[in-house]
This record gives structure tokens, C-alpha cells and sequence, in this order.
């Protein structure tokens, strides 16, 4: 005979407070005393249309409950956002990644219209061996800017 199901609708109840209230998934486990693999078979048998009324219960309210947290969390960025415009920048760089987001092409000033491979940052101490080194522009054989006459 099988074991008892540990569902019920307090334990569907206090699961769903806790990612209402921004918990993760996991956290909401442990909060909950529910193991990783048993929450992992609900989902699986309701995917499979399986699992029972209580199962099918928990995995569709657990879905409702993060996408409330979803609304009231943008919620408080846009409203932030009309104050402060980096929360408005920071919701459509992740909305909209293609438009707003991080990746841009950069370009030397000597190609401006050549995209560079990938972008390295040095270090300070890289920086300053760079300063000290001559560059191709600065090097013995450049004679440099034109200098101007010099008047007796």
C-alpha cells in the first residue's frame, strides 16, 4: 500500500504564501518541509496528466503565485521608475535585451566602421606599462608633428 500524499490544501496554501512573498522555489521547499524529489515527481505526473487532484492543485496555484510576485515586483520598478529613471532602463534592458540591452558592437577609432572582436579589460598595472611603452605613432622612425621655424 502506498504512503499517504503529504499534500493538502495547508501545505498548497503555505507553499504558494511563500512565493507570493518572493521566495524561490527551492527556498519555498525547505520553508515548506517538501523535498526536491518529491515536488519534482508532482510536476512530472501532472505533465504526464497523472497526478492527482491535489498535485494538479499545487503545481498550477505554484505557477499563479510566481507570476503574481512577477506583476507586483514590476509594479514597484515602474512605479520607482517615475522617479528614478535607472529602474525604467533596468526593466526594459531585461524586457527588451535585443533594444536595450548590454551588448553593443564597439569599433577602433582607426576602423570606425569595423566591428572589434571582444573587448579585454587590463589591469592598472597593465595600463601603466602601456603609457610607458612608445607607441607606433610616438617611435624613432615617426619624425613627428612638424616643428616650426625657428626665427634668429
Amino acid at each position: 500500500m502506498a504512503r499517504p500524499t503529504k499534500i493538502d490544501e495547508r501545505l498548497i496554501a503555505q507553499f504558494c504564501h511563500e512565493l507570493r512573498t518572493g521566495s524561490s522555489i527551492e527556498d519555498a521547499l525547505v520553508t515548506c518541509d517538501i523535498s526536491r524529489e518529491s515536488y519534482q515527481r508532482w510536476k512530472r505526473r501532472v505533465k504526464d496528466h497523472k497526478g492527482t487532484k491535489l498535485e494538479n492543485r499545487l503545481v498550477h496555484d505554484s505557477k499563479i503565485a510566481l507570476i503574481e510576485f512577477k506583476r507586483i515586483a514590476e509594479k514597484k520598478i515602474f512605479l520607482a521608475g517615475q522617479k528614478s529613471w535607472p529602474a525604467l532602463a533596468w526593466i526594459l534592458q531585461r524586457r527588451y535585451p535585443k533594444e536595450y540591452g548590454n551588448k553593443r558592437l564597439w569599433s577602433t577609432d582607426d576602423e570606425p566602421e569595423t566591428p572589434v572582436a571582444y573587448v579585454r579589460w587590463i589591469t592598472p598595472e597593465e595600463e601603466a606599462l602601456s603609457n610607458a611603452a612608445p607607441t607606433p605613432s610616438t617611435s624613432s622612425t615617426d619624425p613627428g608633428p612638424p616643428s616650426e621655424p625657428s626665427t634668429p
